[in-house]
């Protein structure tokens, strides 16, 4: 989602990792908030950060997850409780 300015409603982005474990993402040059679901391989839904912001310091902090999850989901901000989605 880096460098975008723009979400549309309906989209977001699935990220992969092929792999349960513990991943981390940062907010570094998004300029949206987002929602950010960490989903196991079943897309269960194990923690969701709410409007993260974007990150300008530096270093930038990342969101770490605290239980092993395969997928990350990003979305607008607020997207999710509009959704329904919950842990």
């Amino acid at each position: 989602m880096a460098s975008r300015k723009y979400l549309d409603e309906d989209k977001g982005l699935l990220l992969d990792f092929e792999e349960s474990g513990i991943h981390s993402v940062s907010m570094r040059n998004v300029l949206i908030p987002l929602d950010i679901a960490r989903l196991d391989e079943k897309f269960t839904i194990l923690s969701i950060k709410t409007m993260a912001q974007s990150c300008v310091e530096d270093p930038c902090p990342s969101f770490v997850s605290s239980s092993l999850a395969r997928y990350i989901l990003e979305l607008n901000g607020g997207a999710a409780e509009k959704m329904g989605y919950r842990e």
